[in-house]
């Protein structure tokens, strides 16, 4: 039997990690099965292509690359960039970095506004699958996820323990 403390960890672990992550499967599923017509083998390459996606993805991208060319353990674009500087010989070279650089923080800070508001918003439309409340109109679900993104930000201030426990089982 698990003691508390591992469940606890699990459940702030599915929190924090499927809060962003997990949720680009939730919209390729939905995308792709728009386009082509569902079936079992259609089913499981997708689930397939996701799950090697996301496990090459991270490995490669976060866990090897940023953290090989990391500073005590710190990655991210701001801290590549700083490495890779000093190795540029031309002002043209500098600015082509420079440029990448800004366009990968808007790209963060893009995804750090728009992925609450869809999670959010997709997780509320579940709402619509219950029976009895099929129909629940547009706006209904649009304040229900607004009311749920102001009790985010409001747990978010007493930290990411409590965020990832409140928001985890969700």
């Amino acid at each position: 039997m698990m003691d508390r403390e591992t469940i606890n960890g699990m459940i702030k672990s599915l929190g924090l990690v499927f809060g962003d992550i997990g949720t680009s499967p939730i919209y390729t599923l939905t995308v792709i099965f728009l386009l082509t017509k569902p079936s079992q083998a259609h089913v499981l390459g997708i689930i397939s292509l996701i799950i090697w996606t996301l496990i090459i993805v991270v490995t490669v991208e976060y866990a090897w690359l940023a953290m090989s060319f990391g500073q005590k353990g710190e990655g991210g674009t701001i801290v590549l960039k700083e490495i890779i500087t000093p190795l540029l010989k031309s002002g043209r070279q500098l600015t082509f970095v420079t440029l990448l650089s800004y366009i990968g923080i808007s790209l963060l800070f893009g995804d750090g506004v728009i992925t609450p508001a869809i999670s959010i918003l997709s997780a509320v439309e579940g709402i619509t699958l219950v029976p009895g409340l099929e129909g629940t109109e547009q706006w209904e679900l649009v304040l229900i996820a607004a009311f749920i993104a102001i009790l985010l930000f409001a747990f978010q201030k007493k930290g990411t323990e409590k965020v990832a426990w409140t928001f985890g089982p969700l």
